[in-house]
């Protein structure tokens, strides 16, 4: 097997979390997803890059949050339905999908 196939056939980390007796599944963001987030997060004005932090915490919820079988529990277009969620429970999945992602200031290996 080359190295290429062996890079290639790397799994994703997963991590599993229960909040208010609900089991999630947090995936991490494969290069696409993580560069399409990223992306998200500026917006260019007049040729120069701006923040554009809006939603950016229902959008990594929403790239990262899965059921426990393995389906995605919500789609990018679902934010609003996010910010229904209690806050607490939000914070939770964003702070366990930030840290899986290396997005946070402690990565876990």
């Amino acid at each position: 097997m080359t190295s290429k196939e062996k890079l290639l056939g790397l799994k994703l980390k997963e991590e599993s979390v229960t909040i208010d007796g609900i089991d999630f599944l947090i995936k991490e963001l494969n290069g696409g997803d993580s560069s399409s987030y990223q992306e998200s997060l500026y917006k260019i004005v007049n040729g120069v890059p701006i923040s554009n932090l809006k939603n950016a915490t229902e959008k990594l919820v929403a790239l990262t949050v899965f059921e426990p079988d393995g389906t995605r529990m919500f789609e990018i277009t679902d934010l609003e339905q996010i910010k229904l969620i209690p806050n607490h429970v939000v914070e939770q999945l964003f702070k366990t999908a930030r840290n899986i992602n290396g997005l946070g200031k402690t990565v876990k290996n």
